[in-house]
Formats: C-alpha cells, sequence, structure tokens
C-alpha cells in the first residue's frame, strides 16, 4: 500500500511497475493507492494496462483500516520531507520499503528498520517488495 497525493511527486507508476513485476510470479498481489491528485487518471490508465484488477484507489481514505490489512507500506517518493504517511506505517509496526531520498532516510535505516531503493527503479522497488513478502510467509 501507498499513501499519498497521486502526484509525480510521490512517484507511484513506479510502484505500478514494481507490482506488475511481482505478479507475473505472484497472483495475489494488490495495490492500494490512498488519495487523490492529478496523475489519478493516468495511474488508473496504468495499473490497467499492467494489472488489471489488482490496484485499489480508494481516494482519501482512514488509513489505518488499510494499513492494519496490508503485508507492506511503500513510499517511492522523488521528493519528500519528513513524510507522515511513513511514520504512520512504522508506527503500526508494517515492514516498509521507500526511496533513498533525504526525507525517508532521516526515519528508515537501511535493512534495520526498513529497505531504501533508489528513485525510479521499479526493478529494484519489485526485488525489495518481495523479499518484504517472502519474510511475511
Amino acid at each position: 500500500m501507498c499513501v499519498g497525493r497521486l502526484c509525480d511527486q510521490k512517484n507511484q507508476s513506479t510502484l505500478i511497475h514494481a507490482a506488475a513485476r511481482i505478479l507475473r510470479e505472484v497472483s495475489n498481489v494488490y495495490v492500494a493507492l490512498l488519495g487523490d491528485g492529478p496523475d489519478h487518471s493516468s495511474l488508473l490508465e496504468l495499473s490497467d494496462k499492467l494489472m488489471a484488477g489488482h490496484v485499489l484507489f480508494p481516494g482519501h481514505s482512514d488509513p489505518i483500516p488499510w494499513l492494519a490489512a496490508a503485508d507492506v507500506f511503500v513510499l517511492p517518493s522523488i521528493v519528500e520531507g519528513l513524510p507522515g504517511a511513513l511514520i504512520e506505517a512504522m508506527a503500526a509496526g508494517l515492514p516498509c520499503v521507500v526511496s533513498d531520498i533525504p526525507g525517508n532516510r532521516e526515519l528508515v535505516r537501511h535493512e534495520e528498520t526498513g529497505l531504501l531503493v533508489p528513485i525510479k527503479q521499479p526493478e529494484a522497488l519489485a526485488i525489495a517488495i518481495e523479499s518484504l513478502l517472502s519474510d511475511s510467509t
């Protein structure tokens, strides 16, 4: 799952590409993108093309039930301040994969409190997500 404004800065398209790679091997992969924004229609179109029926767009929704149901929290942002959504996910005890940018590095120590991945690299993101999913089974 990912929480944030649906916009270029949050880079949810990389998450969809990464999840589509995982879906090729694991049929029960679903992505929830909580939030809304200018990229909603393009992300919906991309998700329909790459993984139809496997991406949920609940809009602005209370993240707590979604965090409780999720296996992994992903924040693939290009730019962040101190990300509140990441703080909430970590407080909920959810394994986190985040882009390796200054705001996220303030909270995540790679391989200690989460995983850091290079920005805009779906393959690296997919590998990190898969490693956390395999640890949770």
